[in-house]
């Protein structure tokens, strides 16, 4: 099947802006509902702090006409609205920030489950796409903001707009004022997006720079940081980068700067004649002295009240802008999913006839080398599988596809005849098991290091002590120090770091979680082995495998480029450059004298 071609990023039309915010805000009101309710009257209350305003003007008017009652009641509703606003203020802070944490967890657990839900590794493979998850994962904090920027965008709306209505009671003119902002929310507008431009450029920067530090600062690259004298070299590195990014960055502010400061100093010269105009009426008798109170402190309140708008704006504007990277990846998942039929084959119980590879070509997304061309293959129900080849020559890629990682560019791949695209992949997933050259070191509880393997079965000890045995790392969990309830990973608190062939045979008791899959796969699982200790594993799997094959078919696939520790295998596949140029039994091959006896002879001298 040809690749998804849907892979630039989409421009972030008004559209997709309007789409982008009913996500978050859908999240945001999943997570607490609440609070979003809560949040819009904490707005609607702070907005109606310009009376406040209005009850100094009707004290000052008072104390002039000598009114007593009425300062009375202007000061009680002073009072009141002050004692409101600072409720107000205290507890929907702390409202916000209870809404604000748990719309974190919803966003950072949807992240998770889409991310690790796609069904495929294409979207790993192309560097936009690394790019955009890498700003999407440094800015994820600015998706929950979401309600926070329309609380602030909305209650500076409401407040400039009030405003807007008092200073034309006092004097028609004035209602004018807040156009002399139109230039700073033009100025903040263009702002934003130097600053997004800036983050787009330097996303790689900042990757490297990330990169050099960790490798400067965790354990893994200290040996080789040492041994090659990379102490200040490492360091430099950094450095360079950081000063790239940094010079980048402040180029960006100062432009940035200079459009705000431009559209301020626009705004206070219409500041400056609003003034005037209300002095001038007051010295004429047309404004009394409440007016003049009143026009002062909104004009100067307006000027507050736009600058918190532009803000907002630009605020608004940049947790929108990551919105849309987290709305490429929900479209990603969606057509991800909607590709996948709309009615699906079922998984067989057991394999009658095999797995077939039909003229499967394959490129890597983002390349142009073709990394497996018409591959035919033919794995038997049953059957042990060996697949040998140098480092490079396609054997990995040949696994991720059985597996369902990528699709191929052309040609299938069938399971009893079915094809494998017209599968449910989860399905297919769970009657398979796998052991990976690069696994992943799980830093929890041994247990479950192991028994994530089958989430069944993570809390059976007898099933993770079943499967450790039959992965022959028996001799592993005796040595920590509380056995299987051991937390591993020295970066915990006493947490066991366990050497490399530790790990990889934690990984293999993981891998053998399922005790019955139709497909096993080992891809050099055996890796940080010496060669003996490996090719005494391949044969138990071997065995192990053809008794599982009775009962249901399975096929057991062993990945190695150690041609010595195959010969068990019924069926032995030899990849070269792409090509499967020779599949048989060892003795066949041999007979051929072709690439696979020249191999294994030159590799049978080395280790003789």
């Amino acid at each position: 099947m040809a690749e998804n071609t849907e892979t630039v990023i989409a421009p972030l039309t008004l559209r997709r802006r309007l789409r982008a915010l009913r996500k978050m805000a859908g999240i945001a009101w999943r997570a607490d509902r609440a609070g979003v309710v809560l949040t819009v009257v904490f707005g609607l209350v702070a907005s109606a702090s310009i009376v406040r305003i209005l009850a100094v003007k009707a004290i000052v008017e008072a104390a002039v006409d000598g009114d007593t009652r009425g300062a009375a009641i202007a000061v009680g509703i002073l009072a009141t609205f002050g004692a409101v606003d600072r409720i107000n203020n205290n507890y929907g802070f702390q409202r916000r920030a209870i809404l604000q944490e748990r719309n974190d967890l919803a966003v950072d657990r949807h992240l998770m489950e889409m991310s690790a839900g796609l069904p495929g590794l294409e979207h790993h493979e192309r560097p936009e796409f690394a790019s955009q998850l890498e700003l999407l994962r440094q800015e994820r904090g600015m998706l929950s903001n979401i309600v926070s920027a329309v609380y602030f965008l909305f209650e500076s709306f409401v407040r400039l707009i009030v405003s807007m209505v008092v200073l034309a009671s006092v004097a028609a003119p004035l209602a004018l004022l807040p156009l002399f902002a139109v230039p700073s929310i033009i100025a903040a507008r263009a702002a934003w997006r130097i600053d997004a431009r800036a983050k787009e450029r330097l996303v790689e920067t900042w990757r490297r720079a990330e990169h050099v530090y960790g490798l400067a600062t965790t354990p893994g690259p200290a040996k080789e940081a040492r041994l090659f004298g990379l102490r200040e070299w490492l360091p430099r590195l950094f450095a360079d980068d950081y000063r790239h990014g940094r010079r980048t960055w402040v180029g960006s502010r100062a432009r940035q700067l200079g459009l705000e400061t431009a559209g301020r100093v626009f705004f206070g010269l219409g500041f400056v004649a609003a003034l005037v105009l209300v002095a001038s009426r007051a010295a004429a008798g047309q404004a009394t002295a409440g007016d003049v109170v009143v026009a002062f402190q909104v004009a100067g309140e307006v000027s507050f009240q736009l600058a918190t708008t532009v803000n907002s704006l630009a605020w608004f504007g940049a947790v929108l802008v990551v919105a849309g990277r987290y709305l490429w990846l929900t479209d990603y998942a969606e057509r991800t999913a909607s590709a996948t039929p709309s009615e699906t084959v079922p998984v067989p119980e057991k394999l009658t006839d095999g797995i077939r590879v039909e003229n499967v070509d394959f490129t890597y997304p983002g390349t142009d080398r073709p990394v497996l061309t018409g591959a035919d293959l033919f794995l038997p129900a049953g059957s042990t599988v060996a697949v040998v080849g140098d480092n490079g020559a396609g054997k990995t890629t040949l696994v991720k596809l059985l597996c369902g990682f990528y699709e191929p560019t052309a040609g299938r791949i069938t399971v009893d005849g079915v094809d494998i695209a017209e599968m449910e992949l989860p399905e297919w997933r769970k009657r398979m098991s796998a052991g990976f050259q690069d696994f992943v070191k799980f830093e929890l509880l041994a247990r479950e290091s192991v028994g994530v393997g089958e989430l069944d079965a993570l809390d059976d000890v007898k099933t993770v002590e079943d499967a450790l045995h039959r992965a022959a790392a028996d001799d592993v969990v005796p040595r920590l120090a509380e056995g299987l309830e051991t937390q591993l990973g020295r970066s915990w608190t006493n947490g066991a770091e366990l050497s490399g062939g530790q790990w990889q045979k934690l990984a293999l008791g993981r891998a053998m979680m399922r005790s019955a899959p139709l497909l096993l796969v080992l891809d050099e699982p055996t890796a940080s082995l010496d060669p003996d200790t490996e090719h005494a594993l391949f044969e138990r799997y071997a065995g192990a495998a053809r008794r599982v094959a009775e009962t249901n078919g399975a096929i057991t696939v062993l990945v190695s480029h150690r041609f010595s520790t195959v010969r068990m295998a019924d069926l032995i596949v030899v990849v070269n450059d792409g090509r499967i140029v020779e599949s048989g039994s060892h003795q066949e091959l041999v007979q051929q004298n072709g690439l696979y006896a020249e191999l294994y002879n030159l590799q049978a001298r080395a280790y003789a």
